[in-house]
């Protein structure tokens, strides 16, 4: 604990980002394994293994006074109660060795026989049982994106242009983006009360030069010379006494 950490350790990141080429990593065999329909499909199995049997070690703890001959039967007891559960140690510990070696070195499967993908497999039970929640949940995540994506990203298709050119089949003033104002005679009488004077009206506006001399001049704003070509602002055509002085 004194000794500080070497260089080489503090250079190293903990996190370091992933450079391959996966699009979607998994921990599934290759295809390669998969089962095509082969008659030797399940046929290489391990037998079943019992577990051992400790009951003959209550035996010797039996402490009471009994005879020689049941003393006798009682130690041949023991000794086959003994070897029993040596063999079944031994198979025991054969078969884990078994699993093992197959977990570590053929966790693929066996090619054609057996595998993690296969159904009703009983040497990779465990393997598939993973596998198949592993499934699960990204086929959960996958729904859950898709969802998510489709809502966000939809765009209608009149920005896409999707159908341009073509007849959109829409009501009159449809295809407008504003907001639609209602036309019906019935439901709305005011709409088209009297149209045709507020459009054609019978008052025409005269000429009104006092009204056109304040509006030069506000236009002017006390300038005699346009800022454009340098011309002199005044108008010939206007009464003098209605031109404001400078």
């Amino acid at each position: 604990g004194s000794n500080r950490p070497s260089p080489s350790f503090l250079r190293e990141p903990r996190i370091k980002p992933f450079t391959g080429l996966a699009i979607d990593m998994s921990n599934q065999p290759p295809p390669a394994n998969d089962m095509k329909g082969d008659t030797r499909e399940g046929c290489y199995n391990y037998p079943p293994v019992t577990q051992p049997d400790l009951s003959y070690l209550a035996l010797l703890e039996n402490k009471k006074l009994m005879g020689p001959a049941e003393r006798r039967a009682e130690a041949q007891l023991i000794k086959e109660k003994q070897a029993e559960y040596n063999k079944a140690k031994r198979e025991l510990a054969e078969y884990a060795k078994r699993k093992r070696v197959l977990e570590r070195k053929h966790k693929e499967g066996v090619v054609g026989i057996d595998g993690p993908l296969r159904d009703g497999t009983e040497l990779y039970g465990e393997a598939r049982d993973v596998m198949m929640s592993q499934s699960a949940l990204r086929n959960s995540h996958t729904a859950k994106r898709h969802d998510l994506l489709s809502t966000v990203e939809t765009v209608d298709d009149a920005v896409t242009m999707k159908n341009w050119g073509s007849d959109p089949k829409l009501q009159r003033s449809m295809d407008i983006p504003l907001l639609r104002k209602n036309v019906d005679p019935e439901k709305h009488p005011y709409r088209f009360y009297d149209t045709k004077s507020r459009i054609w009206p019978n008052a025409v506006s005269h000429w009104d030069p006092e009204r056109a001399a304040v509006l030069r001049h506000h236009e002017t704003r006390e300038r005699s010379r346009n800022i454009l070509n340098h011309s002199d602002n005044t108008l010939q055509h206007l009464p003098t006494m209605l031109i404001p002085h400078h």
